[in-house]
């Protein structure tokens, strides 16, 4: 009875307008996403990331609403540490997330294949660090080598506990989990 037929492709940026009424074009960088969360109702920290005030909205206003089977991709660049940017628009990652009725299921993006690239965007994350004092951690040379001599990739990671708990419709995961957290303390 919940057969999906067919998975929707739609852009991050579509949903945001559908679902929250929002250009997310215009939200790209912290301080206006931080703006537009207060502005929401929502009571952000000054110094949240990035990420955290997008979620804010996408968990509150978007996800909730999803229903069927989406594959949302281009999320924002600022989200994707790892994925390359878009050859289509640089201010957004290939990246995706599969999403049914709701419920992310799988996460998936173009690793980045640019040492130099790598190299800047954890140097920036490092000094954002340094200026919200939080820890600050080295920066892997050898794992910067290791970008810059990987092949064209991609990669995906699919939550078996999440893809278990649609097809069993379940509503709670920790009935599809051995071991779950909940139960360990």
């Amino acid at each position: 009875k919940n057969k999906i037929e067919k998975f929707e492709r739609v852009h991050m940026r579509d949903l945001w307008q559908k679902y929250a009424g929002v250009n997310l074009d215009d939200y790209l960088a912290r301080e206006k996403m931080l703006a537009l969360c207060e502005q929401k109702g929502y009571r952000p920290a000054k110094d949240e990331a990035y990420e955290d005030l997008f979620h804010r909205i996408f968990l509150n206003e978007i996800e909730p609403k999803l229903k069927g089977g989406q594959i949302i991709h281009h999320y924002p660049a600022s989200m994707a540490a790892l994925a390359r940017l878009s050859d289509e628009d640089s201010r957004y990652a290939e990246r995706f997330e599969v999403y049914i009725n709701g419920l992310e299921i799988a996460n998936a993006f173009s690793e980045l294949t640019d040492a130099e690239e790598q190299l800047r965007r954890l140097k920036a994350e490092k000094n954002l660090r340094e200026h919200l004092g939080k820890t600050v951690y080295d920066i892997d040379m050898e794992f910067i080598a290791a970008v810059g001599g990987l092949p064209p990739s991609a990669g995906i990671a699919l939550g078996v506990d999440r893809l278990a708990q649609v097809l069993t419709g379940c509503q709670n995961i920790d009935d599809v989990i051995t071991l779950p957290m909940s139960k360990m303390f």
